[in-house]
């Protein structure tokens, strides 16, 4: 089944309570200092660059049972108690709404292949250029695991598309 208008997605969504795997592909502006982070005197060369990725994921996951999932398997008591989302509301399980713009939330299982950056115009850069400009990744501090359970959420125009290989189920961005 292919599934192509946002209203659909969302319905589809508001339908499919149950946690399923999925593959995401998107394509998201990197975030960037203007400033290289090392030294703070190069200027960032870089207007806009994109990330296109695509990513194994969760949808309509039970974030605080795969935390206190993961602190089991890091042999940690799961104790592990989610707070409530600081922006947004959730249409559905799936489907998050902030500001008349929809964001898909998911749960980060694992990266397929290498992401590929681009120019706004589709030139290549490689990540080596773009590199010194990235600011630190932080983990979850609140989760207490070594390994964090990656919650991730896109805007919904920036997924290119969503594959649902139990269902069959397809997605193309607008």
């Amino acid at each position: 089944m292919k599934i192509r208008p946002i209203k659909d997605i969302t319905e589809f969504f508001n339908k499919m309570t149950a946690p399923l795997h999925a593959q995401l592909v998107t394509r998201t502006p990197v975030k960037m200092n203007k400033k290289d982070v090392a030294t703070k005197t190069i200027a960032n060369p870089f207007d806009v660059v994109y990330k296109v990725q695509t990513i194994n994921v969760e949808i309509n996951a039970d974030y605080q049972a795969r935390v206190n999932e993961q602190r089991i398997l890091e042999q940690m008591p799961a104790t592990f108690v989610a707070e409530s989302r600081k922006w947004g509301e959730h249409v559905n399980g799936v489907i998050v709404e902030k500001d008349g713009k929809l964001y898909v939330n998911v749960i980060e299982i694992s990266k397929i292949g290498k992401p590929v950056y681009e120019k706004a115009d589709g030139t290549a850069v490689t990540y080596e250029e773009i590199a010194p400009f990235i600011p630190v990744y932080n983990g979850s501090p609140k989760q207490g695991v070594d390994e964090d359970v990656k919650v991730r959420t896109f805007k919904l125009e920036n997924v290119i598309g969503l594959f649902i290989p139990s269902l069959n189920v397809r997605y193309t961005g607008v």
